[in-house]
């Protein structure tokens, strides 16, 4: 990819484990993202993961934060999942 996105966002699929997730972030993450929330439907939570190695993560009835890239901006981790 000639470029990065600054945020990127993985939806867990039925195929997908959480290692290959992981392991997809930290390629992101390495190359120039600078924020990647993977997000676990059936576990209804979003994990952020940022360049430094850090990570946080967001559980239904909290709000998944952007972080230093987006400050000021959340997303209500229940919405995510709404139908």
């Amino acid at each position: 990819m000639p470029q990065m996105p600054d945020l990127c966002v993985e939806v867990q699929s039925p195929d997908d484990t959480p290692k290959a997730m992981r392991d997809k972030a930290a390629y992101y993450l390495a190359n120039g993202t600078r924020l990647m929330w993977l997000v676990y439907p059936q576990k209804r939570l979003v994990e952020a993961l940022y360049p430094d190695g850090e990570s946080d993560i967001f559980a239904e009835g909290e709000t998944a934060s952007g972080g230093d890239l987006l400050p000021g901006f959340g997303l209500a981790v229940h919405a995510i999942f709404e139908e």
